[in-house]
Parts: structure tokens; sequence; C-alpha cells
């Protein structure tokens, strides 16, 4: 996912919440309300991974609060990379 969308300035995730590690040594980072792109979620993670010197360490993403894209087929490979089947009524388009 980060991959696909790290050159896409204008897709924003809210409510990032960055998992690095596993059990007692996990590392969490949550962004709260502020929108980030994929780009910096990637810097973060290898940011972390490196302070951590666990350059291997499991990472999880949550994406709470919801994603922006910028038009509906990045929404719909978004679905597809992440294995969701969108449904009517799963997007809004705003102006």
């Amino acid at each position: 996912m980060i991959n696909h969308f790290k050159e896409q300035v204008n897709t924003r995730f809210k409510g990032v919440r960055i998992e690095i590690g596993e059990g007692e040594n996990t590392v969490t980072v949550r962004f709260q309300e502020r929108e980030i792109t994929a780009a910096m979620i990637e810097g973060t993670v290898n940011s972390l991974r490196e302070v951590l010197q666990e350059t291997q360490a499991p990472v999880t993403i949550v994406i709470n609060d919801g994603i922006q894209f910028d038009n509906g087929f990045e929404a719909k490979a978004f679905a597809k990379i992440a294995g969701i089947e969108l449904k009517p009524g799963d997007v809004a388009q705003e102006d």
C-alpha cells in the first residue's frame, strides 16, 4: 500500500496508527487528526526501524478516520490492495 501511494501527495490518511515490533517491545505512533501521506508513513516506519536498530521488525498500520483520494481510481486501487469490497455508501465524493 505504501509503495503504491507514496508518490501520490494528494492521497491523505487520517487517524493513522503505526505499530512496530511485537508484544512488549512494540512501539506505537499515532497521528490523531493530522492528515499524512503514504510517503510520511514510510518515512516514520524507516526512521523508527533505524532508531530501534530493528530493520526487519514487523509493522502494523491502522487507518481509523478515513482516506482522502485524489480520484475514484485511487480509491478502487486501495480497496483492491487492502482486499476490501467497496459497496454503495462506502465512498463519499466531495468537491
